[in-house]
């Protein structure tokens, strides 16, 4: 509506304005008009200068446009020697698993997330989101958003914080509401699992001090672009959830981390398989959780006017999505032994975020080398070992290309149409929720199916990273299950 009311506001300016100055040249020059003048020069004259105007403003955007997508790709392009020129921090170890949790528009959970990517339905047109020019947007928005349960949630918390801002933007609604079934699902998991109370000890080991508790170690992921007060009384929501599943105090920490991209969370994976536990049973237990929406009138605004939008005209912009994911993940200690049977396990990942490329050629060759980087760590696995992958691609023409290509040359063996599955062209993009839904799918694949699968994350301009996550126990390893500490 206020995009109706400025373009009305242009109009009635340029014909007052037209008026102004046809009136006054008619005074000055002693002209009397007749019909005919009064149709031409006071209606037809100002539409015509409006319509001038409006091109010209289409066309400067539009040339603003492709030169943002010039710049872009300018920097994208770049040889895959200077991807790997500087590789970031990879995991040493592999983690453990025990449990994900997810909410997105294509599924509540993430079995329902693979029957649904099997045959994906692709995002519709919004009906309230309008872009720049008061079309109707593409979008892919979850259904079951419970907005009410997040705000009972928040006036609880809100009645402890006095400086607790009084109303959120409704994006932040609608993402709180995604995430808050995920939290309590996870947390509601750490119970009923008894992971809390550390494994007994061997009677080899009788008389010296017991195991500590296990530590849960929590970390929030929130668009950076929130407000630290709006954070904050996420966090206490987060606090209230844990104390009503009777988590002791002792035994949880909660840290927010404002993230600006999805390369926070892999790069927070890269920090805790960095650091293995002195002893399986002192490892803690660490839980992930991220939320994102982008189904608002000032996210769109944002993609809109950065030229980042998808439409028609934009075959490379973004299509605006939602939803909230989680893991509980455990690591083992130099043995690779974990205190607690994990679902599945992330064996190795890898990400490249200099010289990045999605030009077709390059953009497949530089996923090639970061996959033979990846299994240069893990030994027991060779290409043609991967038996499915899930990917974040959307529907933009260089990610989908990406991702087939890599599929159809370097994983040929792999059949596209049951194992290759992508969240993106049904979920739209996501934000910093990707890596963990990523992870979460690919370890409902690996435990479902024993098979191991590679995640590929292509949604973010300037990284690429790779995951490979094996069942437990891993296909190499299950004739020795029975030296696994019980649980």
């Amino acid at each position: 509506m206020g995009k109706l009311l400025r373009g009305f506001g242009w109009l009635l300016l340029t014909f007052l304005l037209v008026w102004a100055l046809v009136i006054g040249y008619w005074r000055l020059a002693g002209v009397a008009p007749d019909l005919r003048d009064l149709v031409l020069y006071l209606g037809v004259l100002p539409l015509g200068v409006f319509a001038v105007l409006a091109l010209l403003r289409r066309g400067l955007d539009s040339a603003r446009r492709k030169k943002s997508a010039v710049d872009t790709e300018a920097g994208d392009d770049g040889s895959a020697d200077a991807a790997s020129a500087s590789p970031p921090r990879e995991p040493a170890l592999p983690l453990g698993i025990l449990a994900a949790a997810l909410r997105l528009p294509a599924g509540s959970d993430a079995a329902a997330l693979v029957r649904s990517l099997a045959e994906p339905v692709a995002p519709d047109l919004h009906d309230r989101l309008k872009d720049g020019s008061g079309f109707p947007v593409f979008a892919s928005w979850a259904e079951d958003v419970d907005v009410d349960m997040a705000e009972q949630a928040l006036d609880a918390a809100r009645a402890r914080s006095p400086r607790a801002p009084e109303r959120l933007d409704p994006e932040q609604l609608r993402a709180i509401g995604l995430l808050l079934p995920v939290a309590q699902d996870l947390l509601q998991q750490i119970v009923a699992g008894d992971w809390l109370t550390p494994p007994a000890a061997p009677a080899a080991n009788a008389g010296r001090p017991a195991p500590p508790p296990v530590l849960v170690q929590a970390r929030l992921f929130l668009p950076a672009d929130w407000p630290a007060a709006v954070g904050a009384l996420v966090m206490a929501c987060l606090e209230d959830e844990a104390q009503a599943c009777d988590i002791p105090a002792a035994q949880w920490s909660l840290a927010l981390v404002p993230a600006a991209s999805a390369d926070e969370i892999w790069r927070d994976l890269a920090t805790i398989a960095a650091q293995p536990a002195a002893s399986a049973a002192s490892a803690p237990i660490h839980l992930l959780l991220a939320c994102h929406s982008q189904l608002g009138e000032r996210s769109v605004q944002r993609l809109d006017q950065g030229g980042r939008l998808f439409s028609s005209q934009r075959p490379e912009g973004l299509v605006p999505g939602e939803g909230a994911a989680g893991l509980l993940l455990l690591a083992g200690d130099a043995d690779e032994q974990f205190a607690a049977t994990p679902r599945a396990v992330l064996r190795a990942h890898a990400s490249a975020s200099q010289g990045v490329s999605w030009q077709a050629r390059a953009a497949i060759a530089q996923t090639g080398e970061l996959l033979d980087r990846l299994l240069q760590r893990v030994p027991d696995t060779a290409r043609a070992d991967v038996q499915a992958l899930v990917s974040d691609a959307d529907l933009r023409r260089s990610r989908a290309t990406a991702v087939a290509g890599f599929a159809g040359q370097v994983l040929d063996h792999l059949d596209t149409d049951t194992n290759c599955l992508s969240t993106g062209s049904a979920c739209g993009h996501v934000g910093i929720v990707s890596p963990l839904a990523l992870l979460a799918l690919a370890a409902e694949k690996a435990a479902a199916d024993a098979a191991r699968v590679l995640a590929l994350a292509v949604a973010e301009p300037d990284q690429r990273a790779l995951a490979l996550v094996l069942p437990f126990p891993p296909p190499a390893a299950a004739a020795s299950t029975s030296d696994l500490p019980s649980t």
